[in-house]
């Protein structure tokens, strides 16, 4: 059987993720490096890699991190020790409002794993970050359908499965 991810919408803000067993076991793992990542020390994620300038001048935008870099860290920290207590690994999870918006903010920081450290450059969203011929990249792609697909649950519109 494929690998799969889909989600559909619960109707009170929430969703319903279902998954092959290999993606919910594939998934968990990310969220897991994610969370081992954001941890003090040397091979911690920096936050030039997980957050996005906030002006268009460098050193206004690193003097935002340097500012608010501890909170936003500390918020995607919660978020992912909340993913990683709520979820075990199961291929289907009802995910209430809050727990939605725990999974999107996690699956998008976790995107920084693998990419560039200029990835939320312009130039660089308009290519992919797959290499068919090894794999290399297919976290992020699944990584943004799964945000994709909540994203659309959330809103009520079922996407189209994956």
């Amino acid at each position: 059987m494929a690998d799969f991810v889909n989600a559909w919408p619960t109707g009170d803000g929430g969703a319903t993720i279902v998954m092959s067993d290999n993606a919910a076991l594939s998934l968990r793992s990310l969220v897991t490096r994610l969370r081992t990542a954001l941890e003090p020390g040397r091979k911690s994620l920096p936050d030039h890699r997980l957050f996005p300038d906030a002006y268009a001048g460098k050193r206004e935008s690193e003097d935002f991190r340097a500012r608010h870099g501890a909170e936003m860290r500390a918020e995607v920290i919660a978020a992912a020790d909340r993913v990683l207590a709520h979820w075990a690994g199961e291929p289907q999870v009802t995910l209430d409002p809050g727990r939605l918006r725990d999974w999107f903010l996690v699956m998008g920081h976790a995107q920084s794993l693998f990419r560039k450290p200029n990835r939320w450059h312009r130039r660089r969203l308009d290519r992919l970050f797959s290499d068919p011929r090894t794999g290399e990249g297919m976290e992020v792609l699944w990584l943004q359908r799964v945000q994709y697909l909540l994203a659309t649950a959330a809103t009520g519109t079922p996407a189209p499965p994956c």
